[in-house]
């Protein structure tokens, strides 16, 4: 089972400042980031919002929106350049 799961990622690279999901979109995709920063921000509902500290390698995100189809609830932008294995739900 692990090993078809591991076969189903791919590595997505992203720049600096560009972010990898946005709070309100479909979430399709699971993230582990393997190289680089991330950093979670606008964390909440509706006007509601704070920030969470880095994400570095070996931390993930994006489960909930993957598993329970629900928008995504935050923005997760990279803090530098970074690689993530991502895991879609196709």
């Amino acid at each position: 089972e692990l090993v078809r799961i591991a076969n189903g990622m791919s590595k997505e690279s992203f720049k600096a400042g560009e972010h990898i999901v946005r709070k309100g979109d479909i979430g399709d995709n699971f993230y582990i980031v393997h190289e680089g920063t991330a950093q979670v921000t606008n964390i909440g509902k509706g006007s509601a919002s704070f920030s969470l500290s880095d994400l570095k390698h070996g931390d993930f995100f994006g489960e909930r929106s993957l598993i329970t189809g629900e928008p995504r609830n935050a923005d997760v932008v990279a803090k530098t350049d970074c690689v993530c294995l991502s895991l879609s739900r196709d």
